[in-house]
């Protein structure tokens, strides 16, 4: 037995149940901030984005934590979106077929290359109201 009355393995326990505990008041679950759902679509050039991610960053004090939806065939659904001004920054990616080498190793990685066009790389503004309900992306390459 230790100093502190736990058995052999018992601190670790301790610790991870504390943070399990701590954990498990984070995220759109446990927060009481307002946040709403949001659902759309996402597309490009008036095609859907077949896959890749939105994350939704809170720009004020006081609002619900980050959330990030997936895009899945040029649809997005996500729950716990913080409620006030908020920027939207989306990312996809598209492999070109290459095989890049890892300098020093005889790995390889596939190439991707971003489908966002620049003029979206900060994100977009947007006022996330409670019956906000739907909120469809339409970016542009021009």
């Amino acid at each position: 037995m230790s100093a502190a009355g736990y058995g052999r393995g018992g601190a670790s326990l301790a610790v991870c149940m504390v943070a399990l505990v701590t954990m498990a008041g984070c995220g759109a679950g446990g927060s009481d901030k307002p946040s709403t759902r949001l659902e759309g679509a996402v597309t490009l050039d008036r095609r859907p984005i077949a896959k890749g991610t939105i994350d939704f960053l809170p720009q004020q004090k006081g609002q619900a934590a980050p959330v990030t939806a997936q895009i899945v065939d040029g649809r997005y659904k996500v729950e716990g979106v913080p409620l006030g001004k908020v920027l939207a920054r989306i990312k996809a990616g598209k492999e070109t077929g290459r095989e890049i080498a890892i300098p020093h190793s005889e790995e390889k990685y596939r190439e991707e290359v971003s489908l966002i066009p620049l003029k979206y790389a900060q994100g977009i503004s947007l006022e996330v109201t409670e019956d906000a309900g739907t909120r469809d992306f339409e970016l542009t390459s021009k």
